[in-house]
């Protein structure tokens, strides 16, 4: 399985594979022999989960950090810290965890649903009900009204944050969903699937471009600030594509 460790917005994007069960958090330094080389110190090691780690989220402030396991559970950490703040039990493997935009709640898949955390209360908001199939991957748009959920049902379903309802369904995939990513100013919606393509949307008019197709391998994508989306794949490669069509306004 991977890890994958969120950078600030001015770095490039990695995936780290992870073949133990914690969190290794990274800080990145510049080299002094290359303007454009980096290296990563190993900062903590977050030991807590006792199956593989699936997935990690910061928060927006930077200050907490969730990691989501096939142990059924999810972490909340103190990032300067290293200490376990709070742990989140389910009935099923955790796939992907999400925070909203003002840290208050934090989205998570687990089996066929989407679901809704009060990080205040420790209480359960909502139980997105939907997808016919496992959800893989959640994303909050940037403005933290719509939540874009993928899932192995082959389906992109964009879900109301305050009704917890579904707002529309993206068909175009023919095999499962396993990344999706907003852009920075939430109009464009970046799809990966198993073993077959990437996918762009208009969130507004919900209008798909394919991107690519018959890829060989999983997929998984990030948009790195202006115009790169970062795609790496199960067989170690990584790939950097560039769009004008996402050159953002800042």
């Amino acid at each position: 399985m991977a890890c994958r460790v969120w950078l600030p917005p001015m770095y490039p994007q990695f995936l780290f594979k992870v073949q133990s069960f914690f969190v290794p958090l990274f800080c990145q330094h510049r080299s002094h022999h290359s303007e454009t080389n980096f290296f990563f110190q190993e900062l903590n090691k977050l030991d807590g989960h006792c199956g593989r780690v699936v997935q990690v989220c910061f928060s927006p402030d930077g200050k907490s950090l969730a990691s989501c396991s096939d142990d059924n559970s999810i972490i909340l950490w103190d990032v300067r810290t290293g200490k376990v703040n709070s742990r989140i039990k389910v009935k099923q493997e955790v796939k992907s965890v999400c925070f909203s935009h003002n840290t208050s709640t934090l989205a998570f898949s687990s089996g066929n649903f989407v679901y809704l955390w009060n990080l205040k209360t420790g209480k359960q908001k909502a139980k997105l009900d939907g997808h016919s199939n496992a959800v893989y991957s959640i994303c909050y748009s940037p403005d933290g009204i719509t939540l874009a959920s993928g899932s192995w049902d082959e389906s992109i379903r964009l879900w109301g944050v305050k009704t917890g309802q579904q707002k529309a369904k993206l068909d175009g995939h023919s095999s499962a969903v396993f990344s999706i990513c907003y852009s920075p100013d939430g109009n464009k919606l970046v799809s990966g699937s198993a073993y077959n393509s990437t996918c762009l949307w208009d969130h507004c008019l919900i209008q798909r471009k394919l991107l690519f197709r018959k890829l060989k391998s999983k997929v998984n994508l990030n948009i790195h600030y202006k115009i790169t989306i970062v795609i790496t794949f199960l067989d170690n490669k990584l790939f950097l594509f560039q769009f004008l069509i996402f050159k953002f306004q800042d």
